[in-house]
């Protein structure tokens, strides 16, 4: 069929075209496509279109459909929407998505989805968006997260998301952050955490960070730590800390660490320690210091 037919054809005739006939569509047939003529195509129809003819649908086009249309359509035909097709995606068709749809949006879609499309998701449905959906997440559209959705997260998919989605995080999400979500961050994950984010976080939170995350903290994120935050860092945990990120050790902070801690601290780490953070050392906390922190204390004297 020629696309000038296509174009020409009144609504009444495009509904009555059958499965058969707008499955041999050619992709030049549906780019014709008007949105009226969509609107006047059943939920059948269009899912008799072809998943290489679906990949050429505008952002307009499928706009137009009905939340019915986009019930009806396959997982392969979400699968093979564009990225800037996804931009048409109203909030009424995306609450119409099945999870098994959801499930079947990559990467490179995701991007096209509106701030309005993503806060449209259910929990169901960001349970079901697979790790590498995931990580097409940008920051702007984790912020339009609902609480609610960043609590179901699973640990796979919270450590999917990219250092630059996770500046999209707000103050509201902390409290529903959970213990295997946090555990699950890495070290590239790390810079993506603002500062507001790390305040809000409560000292069992900043507990279970691994000690290879805690390797990507710097000193305006040390320093948002609260002293209670410190406290509860173990051994291994302060160890991990870069010394670039030990400037933002408040002299409060140094005064509440234990000798433990204290005890752990390397030559390496010494540097980074600011003179009011080293003036506020207790005796007890400088006789914890190992031969080889001390004698690198005495160097920075």
């Amino acid at each position: 069929m020629a696309s000038s037919i296509i174009s020409t054809m009144s609504l009444t005739k495009i509904a009555a075209l059958t499965t058969k006939q707008i499955a041999g569509f050619q992709t030049a047939d549906v780019a014709a496509l008007s949105t009226a003529q969509i609107v006047a195509m059943s939920p059948e129809q269009l899912a008799a279109i072809s998943t290489k003819n679906v990949a050429v649908l505008t952002s307009v086009q499928l706009g137009a459909m009905l939340t019915e249309d986009i019930a009806a359509l396959t997982t392969l035909q979400i699968g093979a929407f564009s990225s800037a097709a996804m931009a048409g995606l109203t909030p009424e068709q995306v609450i119409a998505l099945s999870t098994a749809q959801v499930t079947s949006l990559t990467s490179k879609q995701i991007p096209g989805l509106s701030t309005v499309a993503v806060q449209s998701l259910t929990p169901d449905q960001v349970v079901a968006l697979t790790t590498a959906a995931v990580t097409g997440l940008s920051g702007s559209q984790v912020g339009a997260l609902e609480v609610a959705d960043i609590a179901v997260l699973s640990t796979a998919q919270f450590a999917a998301l990219s250092s630059k989605a996770l500046l999209g995080l707000q103050v509201d999400d902390v409290p529903v952050l959970t213990s295997a979500q946090l555990i699950g961050l890495s070290v590239k994950q790390i810079p993506g955490l603002s500062a507001e984010i790390i305040t809000a976080m409560s000292p069992e939170q900043i507990g279970v960070f691994s000690t290879a995350a805690l390797g990507g903290i710097n000193a305006t994120q040390l320093l948002a730590l609260e002293t209670a935050d410190i406290a509860v860092l173990t051994p291994d945990q302060f160890a991990a800390l870069p010394s670039k990120a030990l400037p933002g050790l408040q002299t409060e902070d140094t005064a509440a660490l234990t000798v433990e801690q204290i005890a752990v601290l390397s030559a390496k780490q010494i540097p980074g320690l600011m003179p009011a953070s080293i003036g506020a050392l207790t005796p007890e906390q400088t006789a914890a210091l190992s031969t080889a922190a001390l004698a690198a204390l005495s160097s920075t004297n």
